[in-house]
């Protein structure tokens, strides 16, 4: 098994499925990428940060934005990430990028 390959993948409750495998086995995977789910797990500590992509759709009737916005913002917090958003003009979608701060760590994107 090539370590460096092994993501994980979810929507809607699958999401949540995935956050919860990035909290309890954070150094399993290469990347996790989430659509519209909140999070109700812990956070791996940011010395085990992982990339995570990050989608939800702001008029999402079942998972409010407002719950993906909540999870960022913990993932934000947690791993000490700063942010910059791009909106599509009219086109409804949010693009939301991190990466790490601190001076001498690797770079972690999340969108």
């Amino acid at each position: 098994l090539d370590r460096t390959r092994v993501h994980c993948t979810g929507f809607s409750m699958g999401g949540l499925l995935t956050w919860q495998l990035l909290s309890e086995y954070p150094s399993f995977w290469s990347s996790v990428a989430v659509a519209s789910s909140a999070n109700h797990y812990p956070l791996p500590p940011a010395s085990q940060p992982v990339p995570v992509l990050y989608q939800h759709g702001a008029h999402d009737g079942v998972v409010p934005i407002a719950e993906g916005r909540t999870a960022m913002s913990a993932l934000r917090d947690t791993w000490q990430l700063d942010h910059e958003s791009l909106v599509a003009s009219g086109a409804g979608y949010n693009h939301t990028r991190y990466t790490r701060s601190k001076p001498g760590t690797p770079d972690r994107a999340v969108v």
